[in-house]
């Protein structure tokens, strides 16, 4: 059964382009956003909290940063790849559900 099958969508989260769907095998709901952004948001038990975990790919870089002091740091910056297309975002969520081990 496919996850996208199970959408709840609330009203507002519909006028603001968002769709969410939940996951009846790990109870986690899937969002995905205009904007880009893809979540997972993960029920919380007594014994954990609410998790919420973005499934977008990242894009990690090497940056030099140089001080006055003469001092160089290097650190790697993490940039997060925004899907512009709701069906490639909606695929995501589709692949990332089915892998996806509850602990």
């Amino acid at each position: 059964m496919s996850i996208l099958n199970n959408e709840i969508t609330t009203p507002r989260q519909n006028k603001n382009g968002t769709r969410a769907f939940l996951c009846n095998r790990t109870g986690c709901t899937y969002l995905s956003y205009t904007s880009g952004y893809v979540r997972r948001l993960r029920p919380s038990n007594e014994c954990t909290r609410v998790g919420i975990y973005q499934l977008n790919p990242t894009n990690v870089t090497k940056k030099n940063l140089k001080l006055n002091n003469g001092f160089e740091y290097v650190y790697h910056a993490t940039k997060r790849i925004m899907i512009p297309n709701e069906s490639d975002r909606l695929a995501l969520i589709e692949r990332r559900s089915a892998s996806y081990r509850t602990k």
